[in-house]
This record gives structure tokens, C-alpha cells and sequence, in this order.
């Protein structure tokens, strides 16, 4: 018994974050953390700057004392789900430090 499923369907939403929707070198987190605005929960800090490009940026670090590798890796993929998926909302050039 053999089961076609027909042509594989693909999701039209782009579920990646691009590379120029991230920031990547050490220079543009101390830039951002430098100039930018700092807004504090208990879970988290976020540092925010406009930037003069086509679209907002996320940048992610995760210390230590949230836990072990396995739990910073997931906190950060959530952090940049909620990035990718909320991005239309924000205003259109700014850069964020979570």
C-alpha cells in the first residue's frame, strides 16, 4: 500500500532571520549598549538605538546564570521568534540588544 501526499506544500512566510536582520560583531553590541535606551524587566534588558538602514536588527546574548548551554540556546531561538515574527510592528530602523 503505497500513500502519495501529492507535491510537497511550502509555507510562503520566510521563517529565517536573515543576516541583515541580525547583529553580528562585537563593535555594533558595545556600540548599541553605549548609545542606546535600556528598558529593564526582571527577565530581561533590552538595549534599543535607531540605526540608518532598511530594517530593524536583533542581537541576542544570554549569560550564564540563566543556565546551561541547552537552556541559553533556547532562550535565545524564542527571543528571536518573537523578534521575527513582531518585526512589522516596530518601528522600521531601529536596533535591538536583548
Amino acid at each position: 500500500m503505497t500513500c502519495d501526499r501529492g507535491p510537497a506544500v511550502h509555507d510562503p512566510v520566510d521563517r529565517r532571520l536573515p543576516p541583515s536582520r541580525r547583529i553580528r560583531k562585537r563593535p555594533q553590541y558595545l556600540d548599541i549598549y553605549r548609545r542606546g535606551r535600556r528598558a529593564r524587566t526582571y527577565a530581561l534588558t533590552l538595549f534599543g538605538t535607531p540605526n540608518d538602514r532598511d530594517g530593524s536588527r536583533l542581537g541576542v546574548t544570554v549569560t550564564r546564570k540563566v543556565g546551561s548551554a541547552v537552556v541559553r540556546n533556547r532562550a535565545k531561538r524564542l527571543l528571536k521568534e518573537v523578534f521575527r515574527r513582531h518585526r512589522s510592528r516596530l518601528d522600521p530602523s531601529l536596533d535591538l540588544v536583548a
